[in-house]
């Protein structure tokens, strides 16, 4: 979610010619990847590329008066399947465990398959 809305702020900057001062998120792409402000680069940023866009205001010094809990911080990663070990291609794609809600799966085998060793873990996790 975070990665598509991202994308859909900074292609209204370039569509609408927002100039430096006038820039919300277009300007992340120079300050924090170091690429030109094009539709093109735009297009081709991987989602790992704009997590750190997302990320990189949490790193300033000063952020931790933010109070992001490590939830927040979850909530804008993109995560790792528990039994393939796939990585998702964009954010919140994956499921996660209706019980503790920290662990993620690619699809609906991969959560069956792990069910064995997930429901001894499950209980500790969800506490």
């Amino acid at each position: 979610l975070c990665g598509t809305l991202f994308r859909s702020l900074a292609r209204y900057e370039i569509k609408y010619k927002k100039n430096r001062d006038d820039q919300n998120y277009l300007f992340m792409l120079t300050l924090v990847l170091n690429k030109r402000q094009t539709a093109a680069v735009l297009d081709s940023l991987t989602d790992a590329e704009v997590e750190k866009i997302v990320l990189a205001p949490l790193a300033l010094p000063g952020s931790e008066n933010l109070h992001v809990t490590d939830q927040a911080r979850r909530n804008v990663a993109l995560q790792t399947c528990a039994c393939c070990g796939k990585r998702e291609q964009a954010i919140a794609t994956f499921f996660k465990c209706s019980k503790c809600k920290c662990t993620y799966y690619c699809g609906a085998e991969c959560q069956k398959q792990d069910w064995k060793a997930h429901k001894k873990l499950c209980p500790q996790l969800a506490a």
